[in-house]
């Protein structure tokens, strides 16, 4: 329990989505993966008196799990994206990571083909009894990752969902270097491969993080 303040406002983030990697291509093909999800967000404001509640009945301390990004994908496992892992304020706040996107899609350099991003987290949940509703700044799930497409030779990956504490990473072109989520639980951009490229693994999610701040 901080020594001091009366009033604090407490921000709890999930951690992001990997990209899947791209896959091999020919002198004839070309891949591209969607970006990662980001991780579901809970803002709100607790008294003194609520905040020392919930830390007694957990028996004199809050429990307090940071989720790691979801890592890139990789040709040696499944080529997915991982899934952010969930951040977690004691048992009063929980928020779930977001999705990986999938193992890129490969197509002819004649045609069009579209890579879904990473699904959106599952719903946060606050479980503090009595709390007002007034009280709840934000309570929202992640948001899913952009789609990556080729066009009949240009290749684009899907960005990666911003969170409500930063950007995600930027979808690659097809010899770009991949580009991990920037701000706390954003998700991670997807990769991308022009003609004639090996597998190309998929960035990494940002960490979920937990911010607290004292107010006299």
């Amino acid at each position: 329990m901080p020594a001091t303040g009366n009033l604090f406002r407490i921000r709890v983030q999930g951690a992001g989505g990997g990209s899947g990697s791209a896959r091999a291509t020919s002198a004839t093909s070309l891949s591209a993966s969607g970006g990662g999800a980001s991780g579901a967000y809970v803002e709100l404001w607790l008294t003194r008196a609520e905040l020392q509640a919930l830390i007694t009945a957990a028996g004199g301390y809050l429990d307090i799990v940071i989720g790691a990004g979801g890592p890139g994908g990789y040709a040696a496992a499944s080529g997915n994206g991982g899934t952010g892992g969930t951040t977690q304020f004691g048992s009063a706040v929980i928020c779930p990571g977001g999705y990986g996107s999938n193992y890129g899609v490969v197509t002819s350099t004649t045609t069009t083909a579209l890579a879904n991003g990473g699904g959106g987290s599952a719903e946060p949940t606050i479980s503090i009894p009595g709390l007002p509703v007034n009280r709840i700044i934000m309570k929202v799930s992640g948001a899913p990752g952009y789609f990556g497409i080729s066009v009949q030779s240009p290749t684009l990956a899907g960005h990666g969902a911003n969170s409500p504490l930063g950007n995600g990473g930027v979808g690659s072109g097809g010899t770009a270097a991949q580009s991990n989520g920037k701000g706390y639980g954003s998700g991670a951009g997807g990769v991308s491969n022009g003609v004639t490229q090996v597998v190309k693994p998929g960035a990494d999610g940002a960490p979920g993080v937990i911010i607290l701040e004292v107010y006299a």
